[in-house]
């Protein structure tokens, strides 16, 4: 199947870096769309590699720590690691992905490629 899309700015791959230079894009009133390969946004950060080497926040800014910030506020407390917030779920990494495409209007292509 083929289909011709046309946007500012069209972004191959759902990695966290493509889904917040989207986010970004978006913000700034570019027509966007995600071309994501596989059936999976998020690359490991939502797909199990649950545990960052981060341990404070002065190193991190912008849409990184408004990412982190948010999965740490949708993460229960009793799951949360001691001295370590921003250690997350994979399925809470998702649901803020999903959230973050939904909000910022922009078109998400799964399980599909470019030719």
């Amino acid at each position: 199947m083929s289909e011709t899309i046309e946007r500012d700015v069209v972004i191959f791959g759902g990695t966290p870096a493509g889904l917040m230079a989207a986010a970004a894009a978006a913000k700034h009133g570019c027509s966007v769309l995600v071309v994501e390969p596989e059936r999976h946004i998020g690359g490991m950060v939502s797909g199990g590699l649950g545990r960052t080497d981060v341990n404070g926040s002065q190193y991190v800014g912008g849409l990184t720590k408004r990412y982190f910030d948010e999965v740490a506020s949708r993460t229960p407390v009793e799951e949360q690691t001691p001295g370590r917030p921003w250690d997350l779920e994979a399925h809470v990494a998702m649901e803020v992905f999903r959230k973050w495409v939904s909000e910022a209007g922009y078109r998400l292509i799964e399980g599909r490629r470019v030719k």
